[in-house]
């Protein structure tokens, strides 16, 4: 599963804008270099940008937290110059009921991630970047309990 990120419209200024695409791959399992790309629903709130994912496979989930909404290069800043800030809202796919659900916020807002490490029902988000373009060094801890999820 692919989800957000930015597109490039070169008609604005700045050309990186954020994208509210989500895509599902299915693997051909006897030619694994072979992709087919579904489209997908945009998932719930907006889109945002360097958030963070990961999977439960026991529970057939993708875990997405984080991020913002504000596309920016490697220092926080946007494009457009404004700082970016990050988001405490997570959400998740259900790959078994093909659908979204709205997950419990995390206890502070993080943006700046590529993955969330798991074991379990537990996800790990190691790093990124806090307010005010702070950089972490921290780990948390995120649990789901698909019973305090909201379906979308």
């Amino acid at each position: 599963m692919y989800c957000d990120g930015v597109r490039i419209d070169p008609t604005r200024h700045p050309r990186f804008v954020i994208s509210d695409a989500c895509y599902q791959g299915e693997i051909d399992p006897h030619a694994p270099s072979r992709i087919t790309w579904s489209p997908l629903p945009a998932h719930p709130g907006e889109p945002r940008y360097r958030m963070a994912s990961g999977v439960i496979p026991e529970e057939g989930l993708i875990i997405f937290a984080g991020g913002t909404t504000r596309p920016y290069n490697y220092d926080g800043i946007g494009y457009d110059g404004i700082p970016s800030e990050p988001s405490s809202q997570s959400f998740a796919y259900d790959v078994r009921h093909k659908r979204w659900l709205v997950l419990p916020d995390m206890p502070s807002p993080s943006m700046d991630h590529r993955g969330l490490v798991g074991t379990g029902r537990s996800l790990y988000l190691i790093g990124g970047m806090r307010e005010h373009q702070s950089v972490s060094s921290g780990m948390r801890r995120i649990t789901v309990n698909v019973n305090q999820s909201k379906e979308r």
